[in-house]
């Protein structure tokens, strides 16, 4: 469970901790209870877009206090778990938000508008949305996606090599 918080630094609801750990979400609730009395972690309320809305989660963070610094020092650094594909087919909801004209994002699919999604994310704004298309789309799109203007020259057409080329190793 401690590894999971160091692999997100920024922060992790109970679930995702959970996910990543490899424990049931109450176990992992209990967990972080009595890692934040020990003061390595702390629970803040955040809130995160999600779709067309945003939700107000209990985001657990490391303290990296002095104590938490100690912890870590003794706690082998050892790899989390995967975290589950919940959207096999679909865009994330956090970045349905980067679709702004014509068909909903939450209607959009990969198999169906797979280069619209690749073209408007890869060549976007939010680098969190770009690095999930390069990483989670399929090849086929991001080949098709790489022979569009915009994405044919540039760090654009560098990162969808990249991640074509990554593929493939």
């Amino acid at each position: 469970m401690i590894n999971a918080l160091r692999h997100r630094c920024f922060g992790a609801d109970a679930h995702t901790v959970a996910g990543l750990s490899g424990i049931s979400v109450g176990h992992a609730r209990r967990c972080l209870r009595r890692v934040e009395k020990f003061g390595w972690a702390k629970c803040r309320v955040a809130a995160r877009p999600w779709g067309y809305r945003q939700l107000r989660l209990r985001m657990w963070q490391l303290t990296w206090s002095g104590g938490c610094a100690e912890m870590l020092a003794l706690v082998a650094r050892e790899p989390v778990s995967a975290e589950p594909e919940r959207f096999t087919d679909r865009v994330p909801p956090e970045f349905w938000f980067n679709f702004w004209s014509g068909t909903p994002a939450d209607k959009l699919t990969i198999s169906s508008n797979g280069l619209l999604i690749a073209e408007t994310l890869i060549g976007g704004n939010d680098p969190a949305a770009r690095l999930w298309a390069l990483s989670a789309l399929p090849v086929e799109i991001l080949a098709q996606c790489r022979r569009l203007r915009g994405c044919d020259s540039g760090s654009n057409a560098a990162d969808i090599d990249a991640a074509i080329s990554s593929r493939h190793d």
